[in-house]
This record gives structure tokens, sequence and C-alpha cells, in this order.
């Protein structure tokens, strides 16, 4: 396109000439529109181009048929679940590739449908929230569960915790107490520190080896202690002990017979 051409088109109204573009005229409106346009040739020129643009976006992303019905049966469903089960999270697709372009109406339904999935996860996620302050839900968790997820995973800390003043510091802004790791036997490390949950939200995990064998040390305030959940364990090959001291809990899981790092953990006074 010349650059006078170029002119010519940025000129025009661009009103118009988007429902023009977009094929949104009647076939009388369309004809009016190129009588009264200087350079109906442009015009032409353009709309074919924007018309290929359209088919190459059609054939990149393309979308099953909504059903409208359904969709608000799904999301009355996920409303009404959730006045029994706080947190639940909406994870069904809400549709999925396949080889037919969609309509211009399909598109439509497709951003209303999306409108009202956002609109029912504020819904839900005001229904199950606190008057004051709203915080994403938290389940404790046995920590043998937790230790073989972690173990699963890859048995990889959260960040390797070398300095002793950042490891006490860590302590100290999750449970209001410093803690420092104490010098260790042979055959013992700390490989880092994790936040895995499990007790509470604010439990703090600390992965080691002590003889080959993999180690979590949880540490919490003894407040938020759930003694009954953090102590199921349904796995014979490990072991959960549970120790409390000055305000604290820690447990230690691991296959070994006995705890083997808790007792290296000193308070900072």
């Amino acid at each position: 396109m010349s650059d006078e051409k170029r002119d010519k088109f940025d000129s025009m109204d661009s009103e118009p000439m988007d429902k023009f573009l977009d094929g949104l005229m009647t076939e009388s409106e369309a004809k009016a529109f190129l009588a009264n346009s200087e350079d109906s040739d442009l015009l032409s020129q353009q709309r074919e181009l924007q018309g290929d643009i359209d088919q190459s976006l059609k054939r990149m992303f393309t979308f099953e048929s909504l059903d409208a019905p359904a969709i608000e049966a799904y999301i009355a469903g996920k409303l009404s679940a959730g006045s029994q089960a706080h947190g639940e999270s909406i994870e069904e697709p809400l549709v999925s590739l396949n080889s037919k372009p969609p309509s211009k109406s399909n598109w439509l339904r497709l951003a209303i449908a999306a409108s009202l999935f956002l609109a029912a996860g504020m819904a839900i996620w005001q229904f199950n929230g606190s008057s004051d302050v709203q915080t994403a839900f938290f389940e404790p968790t046995p920590l043998a569960e937790v230790y073989s997820d972690s173990v699963q995973r890859g048995f990889r800390p959260y960040y390797l915790c070398n300095d002793p003043e950042r490891f006490a510091d860590t302590f100290e802004s999750r449970h209001g107490q410093g803690l420092l790791l104490g010098t260790l036997p042979d055959g013992s490390r700390m490989l880092g520190i994790s936040h895995l949950g499990g007790v509470s939200r604010l439990t703090t995990a600390m992965l080691c080896e002590v003889d080959g064998e993999k180690v979590l040390v949880f540490v919490d305030n003894l407040a938020s202690d759930q003694r009954k959940i953090a102590m199921e364990n349904d796995n014979p090959r490990l072991n959960v002990f549970v120790t409390t001291k000055r305000g604290l809990v820690f447990y230690e899981v691991s296959p070994l017979p006995t705890p083997r790092m808790t007792e290296h953990l000193e308070f900072l006074d």
C-alpha cells in the first residue's frame, strides 16, 4: 500500500470503517459506504486483507459450541457446593479444541460465559471468606503425607539457608522465636528450608538427611497445633515424633526409629 493510499485510509472515519471491515453492515449500507468513500478500491483491498487475518485467527483458535443452559447449571452447582466446602476451585475446562471454526455468536457466548465464571468465582470467594479479611483456605494435612509428597517431588528445599542469622530470622518472623541449628554429628546435614504447610499455613519445614535417609522437621506455634491430624500415619515405613518446647511444637518425620534432628534446634536467647 502506497503512502498516499495509507494516508487516505487513516483519515477515514474509523467507526463506520470498522463496521464495514467487520462485515456488520447490511448490503445496502455497504454499498452506500463504498459510494461515499473516496477510494472504494482501497477499501475493498483492506476488507480482503481483514478477511485473511480473521480466517488465520479462526484456524489458530477453534472452539466447540457452548451450551448456555449447561454453563448456568454448572455455575449454580458450584455456588451451592461453596456453602459446604470452603476454598473449592473450578477446575473443569470451559471449552476444548476441535476442528470447527467459531461463529461470531460463539465468540460472543464465550465472552459472556467467561464473565459469568468470573462473577461466580467472586461470589464463591466472598461467600466463603470472612467479612473482615479474605484469606486463602487452608486445611491441616497429615505430616506423613506431606513427607511422601515432598519425596515424590524430589525433596528439594524452597531455599538453602547456610546463614545462621537468616535461619534465625525465618523462625523469628514466622513463629515469634529465633532458632539456631547446632553442630550436627557426622552423617547429618540440613538441605534447606521449605514452606510445605501441614499443621498450619505458617508451618516451617526443614529438609535434612541423616545417615542417607530423608528427614523432615516441621515447626509451628503450639497454639496452632493440630496434633490429631498431624500424627495420622498409614505408612508403616515412616515414624512421626512430636516435641513441644517454649510455645513451639516440633514434628520430625523420617523412616528412622528415633528422632535425630529436632534435638539440634536451639533457641536464640
